[in-house]
């Protein structure tokens, strides 16, 4: 039954799924964005191995801050380097960012509109054993309001990749969203990232789930299921969570509504 699955934009059925750290592949990308940007530069609050930015400071030391434990420091001082014309990338916990430094996240970052790209590593429960003290449920409900911020949830290894591939194009102050353990990689290099917009990752007619971060592997598992018994949904990715993209959802509630007054006359 799962056969008649209808798989989109290069998704791979649960049984080809590898796991591995969506924190790997922001490390790797940015050495490259560092190799094609002069202006990229990197920040850490002492957690440069657990985040993969050592990756960055080993070919680009002259590039690399670290700022120690210092979130509020290290905040600012992307801040003030986002105005010299520079890409700042900080790294930390997502706990750390959104709580130690969520005043000059929000007032020195976010209202000013500056050019700075947050990286939170351990984002929600994915900590596990690291204990509570790690984990961040609030995140992003801290950063969502924020005027400015744009706020972004990869997938898996190749969404975080191509994810990092676009951040230095925008202009603006943006959350980037990363776990702790590996996740399964249901997408592929061929799978698209359109940033504002969802992308059909599952064919299906009898209802849809939208998910964002590893919560897409879930997603895509649970329409596996529910085809066995010959239900089939559609699963939408939807990776940038601010803004989100308000059109998809509306036509997907809106084709439920449809079918469900046909069937009620």
């Amino acid at each position: 039954m799962a056969a008649k699955i209808e798989y989109k934009n290069g998704i791979l059925p649960s049984s080809a799924w590898k796991p591995e750290l969506t924190r790997k592949a922001y490390g790797e990308m940015l050495v490259e964005l560092g190799r094609q940007n002069p202006n990229v530069v990197v920040l850490d609050a002492d957690l440069s191995e657990s985040t993969y930015t050592k990756y960055f400071r080993a070919e680009f030391p002259e590039r690399f801050v670290e700022c120690g434990i210092a979130e509020q420091d290290m905040m600012n001082t992307a801040a003030g380097l986002s105005t010299w014309g520079f890409i700042p990338f900080l790294s930390s916990y997502a706990i750390f960012l959104t709580g130690r430094a969520w005043d000059q996240m929000r007032n020195t970052v976010d209202y000013s509109n500056l050019n700075v790209k947050i990286a939170a590593a351990h984002g929600g429960i994915s900590v596990g054993k690291d204990g509570c003290s790690h984990q961040s449920m609030e995140d992003l409900g801290n950063v969502m309001g924020l005027v400015n911020m744009t706020v972004l949830v990869p997938a898996d290894y190749w969404e975080t990749r191509r994810m990092m591939a676009w951040i230095p194009q925008h202009e603006g102050p943006l959350y980037f969203r990363l776990g702790r353990e590996r996740v399964p990689m249901v997408t592929t290099e061929e799978t698209p990232f359109v940033p504002g917009r969802a992308v059909e990752v599952v064919g299906g007619n009898d209802g849809t789930f939208i998910a964002c971060g590893m919560m897409l592997s879930r997603a895509v598992r649970a329409a596996e299921l529910l085809a066995e018994e010959g239900i089939f949904s559609r699963v939408l990715n939807m990776p940038m969570l601010k803004p989100i993209d308000e059109e998809a959802i509306a036509e997907n509630a809106a084709a439920k509504m449809k079918d469900a007054l046909a069937r009620r006359a």
